[in-house]
């Protein structure tokens, strides 16, 4: 229920309060198809996808080619990916998710580290979100190995990438501000 409420909450402020950055058709387009399609699923086997993972997957993976990048910039995402990997695989078997939502956690040190390594703010949001969705499917095909079934695009990982996403959009616009005084 929390995805539905974020992704329309979302979906308002980047059609009637956010109106200077270029894209906004496009995300609040993204943020609509996935409200639609995220619960019709494409079963193969033991495998479960939803359609707006593999939506949301494709898109990412186009954003990501039409970047100039580095070796480095590939490194970072690779690093991240196992990264993210190894948090999910410890949040699972340790004791520590009883405290704390294990993907809270993971957004946030993935934030940090992304704030801290990438100054384009583009690339810094298209990064995150390459490594948390395909990190999402690695960490699903390691669990796959003890489980019978693997599901990619459930509801918590799109309302945790919308919050760490609007953060970092957040992030981006107060630094970009020029200070005023008050």
């Amino acid at each position: 229920m929390a995805f539905y409420w974020v992704s329309w909450l979302l979906i308002y402020y980047f059609s009637f309060f956010d109106h200077g950055y270029r894209a906004n058709r496009w995300i609040v387009f993204l943020l609509f198809f996935n409200v639609c399609f995220i619960n019709p699923i494409v079963i193969s086997e033991s495998i479960e996808v939803s359609i707006a993972y593999i939506v949301m997957s494709m898109v990412l993976l186009i954003q990501l080619a039409r970047f100039k990048l580095k070796v480095v910039h590939l490194f970072m995402i690779n690093a991240w990916l196992f990264l993210y990997t190894g948090l999910q695989l410890i949040f699972l078997v340790h004791p520590i998710w009883l405290f704390f939502n294990r993907f809270i956690m993971i957004s946030l040190i993935l934030l940090l580290l992304m704030i801290v390594l990438i100054k384009d703010p583009s690339l810094r949001m298209i990064s995150f979100m390459i490594t948390l969705f395909f990190g999402e499917l690695f960490f699903q095909f390691m669990r796959c190995q003890s489980m019978d079934y693997v599901r990619l695009g459930d509801h918590q990982l799109f309302l945790y990438a919308y919050m760490s996403l609007f953060m970092l959009y957040q992030y981006q616009q107060l630094i970009s501000r020029p200070n005023k005084p008050y």
